[in-house]
């Protein structure tokens, strides 16, 4: 994309692409309108949503180029995808950007870059943050412009710090709109939500079970946003034992719907309440077994529900096939056939006997990379063109 257009003033558009923002608009870019299919066909395949501007109304123009309006996304995050589509493209060094609205003590949470574990979480309040800093964190903990910030940006993480302070804060007021980010784990592959808001929920104790169990019980939220609704359940629960039982009550109320609920969903009920030891919901999780309601690969079967819960002590029956099992016999069965090594020799693969495979936690595409690189996954390991990727 490096035809040049005029602007304003009647000079003309170097060949890069500059993306702009304005607190109306959100972010935007202007493109000559000889190249507007080519950007529109990039994004589109992107699944990137944008609309071309119909002029006026307050829409800035630029003889030649027509507006393309991306709205509430950072516009580094913009440059960052045109560029890895080949596509040159800088940000209008004087456009405002969403970071810059924010202000001390709250400014600080920008500079701090990937948050540590819970273990080694810092104290929020050492930055001379207070309980009438909640409203400013909580605006930071929604602003979904500096959640999709650049992945090399220290402020991306920002939101991850202003939940952590409301938590240390234990503000109950900010439960509610919180609770609203579980979305962000279906909507934007945001994983960060779903491990951290359970901790930040539970920090913020027994007021959070009514509207989160309401938020997991609501069929019309998606099942990765009602999953991690049910952990925040449990980590209430381990955070305030007094609230274990009304808990336990809230899962068990909504596994008494497992026939209307999809296998795996009452499969992660049941995982929570293995979580929290809850023996009294035996018969119940009984029943959702015996009418072949639940995903036995997730938490394994009814025995496997037994021995976690301290009913039996050892398997009495084999194990009927899930699809994960399949999965491990189809790889035993080729390693029975052997692989060729370098030298002609068979390599052998020992799998061992067959177990119950509880799905591992998906790595989001803003996580922190496994490997270590601080990078986020989608920029490192999770990249479509590395050989690692599990994609």
């Amino acid at each position: 994309m490096n035809a040049e257009s005029p602007d304003d003033a009647g000079e003309f558009l170097p060949p890069t692409l500059v993306v702009r923002r304005s607190e109306a608009l959100g972010t935007f870019v202007f493109v000559p309108e000889a190249e507007r299919s080519i950007l529109s066909d990039l994004l589109t395949d992107e699944a990137i949503e944008f609309e071309i501007a119909v002029p006026g109304a307050g829409v800035p123009e630029i003889a030649g180029c027509r507006t393309y309006i991306l709205g509430q996304v950072h516009p580094e995050w913009l440059v960052h995808v045109l560029v890895d589509l080949g596509v040159e493209a800088a940000v209008d060094p004087d456009s405002p950007m969403p970071e810059d609205s924010y202000h001390a003590p709250v400014d600080a949470l920008l500079t701090l870059g990937v948050p540590g574990t819970w273990e080694d979480s810092l104290e929020y309040a050492e930055f001379g943050i207070t309980p009438a800093d909640v409203p400013e964190l909580l605006r930071l903990a929604l602003d979904e412009e500096v959640n999709s910030g650049s992945p090399e940006s220290l402020s991306v993480y920002a939101p991850v710090h202003a939940w952590r302070a409301l938590g240390e804060l234990g503000a109950t007021e900010a439960i509610i709109p919180l609770i609203g980010l579980f979305r962000w784990i279906d909507e934007q592959d945001d994983e960060w939500v779903g491990s951290e808001l359970p901790e930040v929920l539970a920090e913020m104790g027994p007021a959070a079970i009514d509207p989160v169990a309401d938020f997991a019980a609501n069929r019309a939220h998606r099942q990765r946003g009602r999953a991690a609704a049910l952990r925040s359940l449990t980590a209430i629960a381990w955070a305030s034992p007094e609230a274990r039982g009304e808990c336990v009550s809230r899962l068990q109320s909504m596994l008494e719907g497992f026939e209307g609920e999809a296998s795996e969903f009452n499969a992660f009920m049941i995982c929570e309440l293995l979580d929290l030891d809850a023996a009294e919901a035996a018969p119940l999780i009984e029943r959702a077994f015996a009418a072949g309601q639940v995903d036995e690969s997730i938490c394994g079967d009814w025995e496997d529900v037994q021995i976690g819960l301290g009913m039996k002590s050892e398997r009495e029956h084999p194990r009927k096939p899930n699809r994960l099992l399949e999965l491990i016999e189809k790889l035993r069965a080729g390693a029975s056939a052997g692989a060729v090594g370098s030298e002609g020799e068979r390599d052998w693969i020992d799998l061992g006997p067959a177990q119950p495979v509880i799905a591992p936690p998906k790595i989001g595409r803003n996580d922190p990379c496994p490997c270590g690189s601080r990078k986020k996954f989608k920029k490192c390991c999770g990249r479509a063109d590395n050989p690692a990727s599990p994609e």
